[in-house]
C-alpha cells in the first residue's frame, strides 16, 4: 500500500513538475557562479559528492562562487549550519528559489531527480560524479525496476513511463568516469551525457593523505567513536578486517543468514589478535541488525567509511563496488559471495565475469574464510598482489589522490571560466 501511494505522490509531483517547474527552469535566470551539490538519498554528506565539496571548500572556491550543500535530513542542516557552511534544506521555498537560478548541479546517484530536483534543475547544467565501479548493471542497463522485476509487462510498462516522468534518466553535461575500461564498457552505455571525463573518484583522495590533517568537515557523518576505537586497537597491533556486504534487494537480513556463526567468529578473533567491523549499506530499506562481540564492531551503516579505510588490514564483501577502492590501497581482499546464484537470479544483474573482476579468493563458508584469514593476516600468504594490480590498472586511470582536483578543474575550464557557456 505505501509502495502505492508513493508512486502515485510522486507521479502527481512530476505532472507538476513538467507543467510548471520545467518551464520555470527554462526561463528562470540563472547564476553564471551558483553551483548547488546534492547528496545520495535525502542528501547525505559522503561519498563523492562530500569529498568534492571539501576539495572546493578547501581550495577557497566557495568564496569565488555562490556554493550550496543540498539535504534532506534536518540532523545534518541543523550541523552544517552551525559549522557555518552554505547548506539549503529541502524542500523549502528557498531551495525551490536556488535551484531554479543555479547554473551546475553536481550529484554522485540518481536520487537526486526526487522531489521535483529534476524538473526544478531542467535548465542547468548537470555533473554526474556517481558512486562506485564494478560489475552490476546499473541505470539504462538495469531500466526495470527491481521492485517490479517478476510481474507483468503492464507493470514494467507503467514502471518505465513513471520513471521518465521523474526524470530519472536526464542527459547530463558532464559525467565522471575512473578509467578508459570503465567509460568505454560501463557510463558511455548507462547514461545519456555530452562529455565524460577519465579523472577518478574524490572520495578516494583521501587514501593518499593519512598524514594531512583532516579538515573537520572530514569527520561530518563519520562515525567517530568507531574510528577512534579502531585506531586506539591499530596501536595495540592488532589486525583490523571490515566487512563491507552489498544490499540485496529483497530486502533479506544478511547478518542473520546461515552463513555467519558471530559467536564462533568472535572466538577465532579473539583468538588471532583479530578485530572486525561490520558496515553495512546504508540502503534506507534495508533491516539492519547490530552484530556486537567484544572482538566485532558495528560501524553506523549511514556513515561515511572512507576515513576508516587506511586503518584496516584486510577487506571482506560479496559484490560491493567498495573493493574498487580498496584496491587502491593496495591491500588484501577476500570475497564471500555465498549466495551468488540466488543475488544475480533474483537481485541484480551483473556485466562483468565475476571470478576475473574480483582479484581475491572466493569463500563460500565461514569455515573456508576463517582458513584465508589467517592465511593471509597470521601467515603472510598473498597469493594475489598481481592479479588486484591488474584490476587497480584496469580500473582506475589515476592513482595519485587527485581526483577532485581533475573534476573541478574540468567543471571551471568547461562552464564557469568560458565566456561562451551560459
Amino acid at each position: 500500500m505505501k509502495i502505492a501511494f508513493d508512486l502515485i505522490f510522486t507521479f502527481i509531483l512530476s505532472l507538476i513538475g513538467w507543467l510548471i517547474f520545467v518551464p520555470l527552469s527554462i526561463c528562470y535566470p540563472k547564476k553564471k557562479n551558483r553551483i548547488v551539490f546534492i547528496g545520495s538519498y535525502k542528501g547525505f554528506f559522503s561519498g563523492n559528492i562530500k569529498y568534492l565539496y571539501i576539495y572546493v571548500k578547501g581550495e577557497s572556491h566557495i568564496e569565488k562562487n555562490d556554493v550550496y550543500f543540498f539535504t534532506e535530513d534536518p540532523a545534518l542542516f541543523n550541523l552544517l549550519r552551525k559549522m557555518g557552511e552554505p547548506v539549503v534544506f529541502f524542500p523549502s521555498i528557498k531551495g525551490l528559489r536556488i535551484l531554479l537560478s543555479s547554473f551546475i548541479a553536481i550529484v554522485d546517484q540518481m536520487e537526486w531527480v526526487k522531489n521535483g530536483k529534476f524538473h526544478l534543475l531542467f535548465g542547468s547544467k548537470k555533473v554526474q560524479l556517481w558512486h562506485g565501479i564494478g560489475f552490476k548493471k546499473i541505470e539504462l542497463m538495469n531500466i526495470q525496476s527491481e521492485i517490479f522485476q517478476k510481474r507483468n509487462w503492464v507493470i514494467k510498462l507503467l514502471t518505465k513511463i513513471y520513471r521518465l516522468i521523474e526524470g530519472r534518466y536526464p542527459q547530463y553535461d558532464l559525467v565522471v568516469s575512473t578509467s578508459e575500461f570503465y567509460s568505454q564498457n560501463v557510463f558511455s552505455k548507462v547514461f545519456k551525457f555530452k562529455a565524460l571525463i577519465n579523472a577518478g573518484y574524490p572520495r578516494n583522495d583521501i587514501f593518499f593523505k593519512n598524514n594531512i590533517v583532516w579538515p573537520s568537515l572530514v569527520s561530518v557523518n563519520c562515525d567517530m567513536e568507531c574510528i577512534e576505537i579502531i585506531k586506539e586497537y591499530c596501536l595495540k597491533n592488532k589486525k583490523i578486517i571490515i566487512y563491507m556486504p552489498t544490499f540485496r534487494d529483497r530486502d533479506k537480513n544478511i547478518l542473520e543468514s546461515d552463513a555467519w556463526d558471530f559467536k564462533r567468529f568472535n572466538n577465532y578473533c579473539e583468538k588471532n589478535n583479530i578485530v572486525m567491523v561490520i558496515k553495512e549499506h546504508p540502503h534506507p530499506f534495508f533491516k539492519k541488525k547490530k552484530i556486537v562481540y567484544s572482538n566485532i564492531i558495528y560501524y553506523n551503516s549511514t556513515r561515511d567509511i572512507y576515513p576508516l579505510l587506511p586503518y584496516t588490514d584486510l577487506l571482506i564483501t560479496d559484490y560491493s563496488s567498495i573493493y574498487m577502492d580498496y584496491l587502491l590501497l593496495n591491500k588484501p581482499i577476500i570475497f564471500f559471495p555465498y549466495d551468488y546464484q540466488d543475488y544475480i537470479t533474483n537481485n541484480r544483474e551483473i556485466q562483468f565475469d565475476y571470478d576475473w573482476i574480483t582479484p581475491g579468493i572466493k569463500c563460500l563458508s565461514q569455515k573456508e574464510l576463517e582458513h584465508e584469514i589467517y592465511q593471509i593476516l597470521m601467515l603472510n600468504k598473498d597469493h594475489y598482489k598481481e592479479k588486484r594490480a591488474e584490476i587497480k590498472n584496469i580500473a582506475f586511470k589515476y592513482h595519485d589522490g587527485k581526483s577532485a582536483e581533475r573534476i573541478w578543474d574540468a567543471i571551471q575550464d568547461r562552464y564557469l571560466n568560458d565566456p561562451k557557456t551560459t
